[in-house]
């Protein structure tokens, strides 16, 4: 008899050949890639979500398998009428594991390169955005393993039935099963009583759970034993029911002494699994490190003192939690091993699953975890406290929409320990009262998010002076200052601490704003005569545009265009050196300013491209966007105009003489710590255009806005040890491509919509001014000669307007062709690919025909 070795691969190539040579083969798998592509593109519309991710991949996947991989697999083992296949194999002088497994090779081969074949989408992904390539590697990796252990699965399930179709329909019943005991569904049929036990066991049971763990880009050792065990296992037990079919007293024996060796396996297979996973032993594939503590985190953790506890309250046992709420609350539960593990002993974990009513839960309701509701009208709990000595601190909820944020949270809570004060950040503003401090902001959620690390302090607008242990100072649109405050700013500044000054040519977040603005000179009168002092010249008439990052936004018929004057600044516009923005992707900025730098102690933080342009403030509030739009132009031989810039050394004093501290001694030289941080625009840190809302109290990251908010804080406060822990936080890949294409279309069509717009706004104005001519207040009182004038001009006004709808359209249509086009070629390119495949087969088997006839006929 041939060894096991010899025997698989003799059966392997048998079987591979009569794969590639079957031409239904180019049905199953030209349905294959069009039934993914079609779910993928058509009904989970990838081109709208603008997410350049493979996450839809890995999500249809097993769907799409769970027919396909039975059907392959009915074959395999069957013995009807006319084929003898099987029979003539059972005849050589092989083992039945060897033709199993033989049989499963081939046809994870043939599963793998079908899978390979939908290569065009990573490369639609590619082509659109920035994909992280580790993510990717990751989901095709985990499909490869998730369709050889189905395959192993259906193969024995197959074998218990001689003829094609039961093998079929029951390979597909296990097959579902298995994958639906990984979803959530599964959870609401579990007793309460036993949820926490019952739903761990079946989820380790699910391939899709353990797929669904490394397309996540987090390969783990639990993972791999997993998909190398159920593929042993099943085949395995499918040589066993084939020697059972044999009907040998000898096989019937052999396939029952099998059986009883099988039982220890899978318990050690199990118990390895369990162990892994306890462990959590893995391989962090994502381009950004995702899954691995940063250097900053590191050093928290090692500051860490000895007996500090951490007490992690996650009603795991509650059926109706979402399954993206559970999974969440897998990777707090993960982070805070790993922390633990890190710290060698001097933190532990304590994991509780609160039940309602309980003594646990009454315990963390008293540590101030919160109980979160659920519109079932359920409620779970999933927060933590951390506790050493008598020092204690908490996050009361672990919120899914701060995913992003979950280690930076984690570390400043533990670094909140080591603190012997907590930081005091003053914020002075007319848009913040100090009610706010209290009660919170309900337009400016960064204040929430100040208050999670510092004792923030709101400053009454015409106070003379700032209160006593301030670290850091954020002035917002704060224009009417008084002498002795400006002077108290110089010295907080000069005392080596950190300022934050946020000014605006054309604040939308308060209109009246607008009717003073900051402006420099060479008396201290306002804010920006403090930051010229310091090396920051605030170009206070100005309101900048650029085409090249200008943002999508509605016209008052609710259409799209680009509008200049939104800038959405990508990683070449941010200092890459500087690490406020190092590690930042996207920030928008709605009608800023910007600065001259005038000192060598000052460098620039953000910038826009060469195409900028600005207008003047004087008049721009009372136009629309589509007018102001229309308005643009670029400077000519321009340069980057900084939006955001600091100030850092030893700054000179704005107050050369005349303002003196309370004790009489003159303001000198600052400290070499002093930070000035400046940004010529209010309005970005606004819910606005920081944040994406869903109706609720939920605030999800739109963009890095308050990411580079909360970094200069930070730095200001004179501790930036956990800014890369934030900043390196991933955030969704846009469709670069897209907003490119779009870019180009408009700038393309500018002049055009330039004149036109120029037009409209003209006759617009005259319109207006018709009334005040006639010497009434309203065009009703008009006369009727008159009013039939105003209804010419707006006659022709809808050419124009028409005229210009349609080259917003063509502007939109630019996108909404590429979609169509990226969508079609990716469901042809599958059956096209098919077919290249066959060719290609075909070719390589009429060469080893050939060599074979060459070889017979020099015998």
């Amino acid at each position: 008899m041939r060894t096991w070795g010899a025997g698989t691969l003799a059966v392997l190539r048998h079987e591979w050949r009569a794969l590639t040579a079957n031409r239904l083969i180019l049905v199953f798998q030209g349905t294959f890639l069009v039934a993914l592509s079609a779910l993928i593109f058509l009904v989970a519309d990838f081109y709208s979500g603008d997410t350049a991710s493979p996450a839809l991949l890995a999500t249809f996947l097993p769907w799409v398998a769970l027919i396909f991989v039975p059907a392959l697999a009915m074959s395999a083992l069957s013995e009807e009428s006319g084929d003898r296949e099987l029979e003539l194999l059972s005849t050589l002088p092989m083992r039945q594991s060897s033709i199993v497994t033989g049989k499963w090779l081939a046809r994870c081969g043939l599963l793998t390169v079908t899978l390979a074949l939908t290569f065009p989408f990573p490369l639609t992904i590619a082509y659109l955005g920035d994909p992280d390539w580790g993510r990717v590697a990751a989901v095709y990796f985990g499909g490869v393993l998730f369709l050889a252990a189905l395959l192993a699965v259906a193969l024995f399930s197959a074998s218990m039935f001689r003829d094609q179709i039961g093998g079929f329909v029951s390979a597909l019943a296990v097959l579902f099963i298995l994958v639906a005991l990984g979803w959530d569904a599964m959870a609401r049929l579990l007793p309460e009583d036993h949820a926490v036990v019952l739903l761990g066991l079946f989820e380790s049971v699910s391939p899709k759970y353990w797929f669904d763990r490394i397309a996540s880009g987090r390969i783990e050792l639990a993972a791999l034993i997993y998909f190398m065990a159920v593929p042993v296992l099943a085949l395995w037990g499918a040589s066993m029911v084939l020697q059972l079919r044999c009907g040998a007293s000898l096989a019937t024996r052999q396939a029952a002494f099998g059986i009883g060796k099988m039982l220890p396996v899978v318990l050690a297979c199990a118990f390895a699994i369990a162990s892994a996973d306890r462990h959590d032993l893995a391989f962090d594939a994502t381009d950004e490190r995702e899954y691995s503590l940063d250097d900053a985190t590191k050093k928290v953790i090692d500051r860490v003192p000895t007996g500090t506890v951490i007490d992690l309250y996650w009603s795991a046992g509650a059926v109706n939690v979402p399954a993206s709420i559970r999974e969440h609350a897998r990777r707090v539960t993960g982070l805070l091993e790993a922390m633990a593990s890190r710290s060698e002993g001097r933190l532990q974990l304590h994991k509780h699953v609160p039940t309602p009513e309980s003594d646990q839960e009454f315990t963390a309701l008293r540590a101030g975890v919160a109980l979160v509701p659920m519109s079932s009208g359920d409620s779970f709990m999933l927060g933590a406290t951390v506790r050493s000595g008598e020092r204690q601190s908490r996050i009361a909820y672990f919120d899914l929409s701060r995913e992003r944020l979950l280690e930076y949270d984690v570390a400043l809570m533990l670094a909140s320990l080591g603190r012997t004060k907590t930081p005091r950040v003053g914020v002075l503003s007319p848009l913040v009262l100090p009610r706010h401090a209290r009660d919170g902001s309900g337009s400016l959620a960064v204040i929430e998010e100040l208050k999670r690390a510092y004792d923030v302090a709101v400053i009454p607008l015409f106070d003379e002076s700032l209160p006593e242990g301030i670290d850091a100072l954020i002035v917002i649109d704060a224009t009417l200052l008084k002498s002795k405050m400006l002077c108290a700013i110089d010295r907080h500044v000069m005392d080596g601490k950190g300022l934050v000054v946020l000014v605006d040519p054309h604040v939308r977040s308060l209109p009246s704003s607008n009717e003073v603005t900051p402006q420099p000179s060479e008396e201290i009168n306002d804010i920006s005569d403090l930051l010229l002092r310091y090396g920051l010249r605030y170009e206070f008439s100005d309101v900048v545009g650029d085409e090249t990052l200008a943002t999508p936004v509605a016209d008052t018929g609710g259409r799209q265009f680009p509008y200049p004057f939104w800038l959405t600044a990508g990683a070449g516009q941010l200092a890459s050196g500087e690490s406020v923005t190092a590690g930042l992707r996207t920030l928008l900025f709605p009608e800023p300013g910007h600065w001259a730098l005038t000192s060598q102690t000052a460098a620039p933080l953000v910038w826009t491209t060469a195409t900028a342009g600005v207008l003047p403030r004087t008049g721009f509030a009372a136009s629309t966007a589509e007018i102001n739009a229309g308005r643009f132009e670029a400077r000519p031989g321009g340069d980057p105009l900084v939006i955001a810039a600091t100030a850092r050394g030893n700054l000179q004093s704005a107050f050369d003489a005349g303002c003196s501290t309370d004790d009489g001694a003159a303001i000198g030289p600052s400290e070499p710590s002093a930070r000035v941080f400046a940004v010529a625009d209010v309005d970005w840190i606004f819910d606005n255009f920081a944040f994406q809302t869903d109706g609720g109290p939920q605030r999800v990251p739109l963009n890095d806005n308050a990411t580079l908010f909360l970094n200069m804080v930070e730095a200001a406060a004179g501790d930036g040890s956990l800014i890369g822990v934030r900043s390196r936080a991933p955030t969704r890949r846009s469709f670069t491509r897209v907003a490119d294409l779009v870019q180009a279309a408009s700038q393309t069509s500018s002049a055009r919509s330039k004149e036109i717009e120029t037009r409209i706004a003209a006759v617009e104005s005259t319109i207006s001014k018709i009334p005040a001519a006639a010497g009434v207040e309203t065009f009703d009182q008009l006369s009727p000669e008159i009013k039939r004038q105003v209804e010419t001009l707006r006659q022709d006004l809808l050419p124009l307007r028409r005229e210009l709808r349609d080259l917003r359209k063509e502007i939109r249509q630019t996108a909404e062709d590429l979609g169509r086009r990226l969508t079609l070629a990716n469901l042809a390119a599958g059956p096209l690919l098919v077919l290249c495949q066959w060719w290609l087969f075909g070719w390589l088997s009429n060469r080893r025909l050939k060599r074979c006839e060459n070889v017979t006929s020099e015998v």
